[in-house]
């Protein structure tokens, strides 16, 4: 009787170990997609940054641009106006 108790026992314990490991796998790809979701996310984060960087690079440039002409329009005006 007490062996038939003990194997009872074994049996239930790894019922529940069974159980539980389940649970612990189901959570784990549960946290798996949600950091494929971030990962994916923060993609279209790094792409929209390269975007703006670039854009603004362009605008730099164009602004450095703009200066330039503007301190030649200013000398020529100058020259005009002697």
């Amino acid at each position: 009787m007490e062996t038939n108790q003990v194997l009872q026992a074994v049996k239930e314990l790894g019922t529940q170990m069974n159980d539980r490991f389940d649970r612990l796998e189901s959570r784990v790809e549960k946290v798996e997609s949600r950091l494929d979701l971030v990962e994916t996310r923060l993609d279209r984060l790094e792409e929209g940054q390269q975007v703006i960087k670039d854009q603004l690079e362009l605008l730099v440039k164009e602004h450095w641009e703009n200066k330039t002409d503007i301190h030649k329009l200013k000398k020529i005006i100058r020259i005009a106006q002697s």
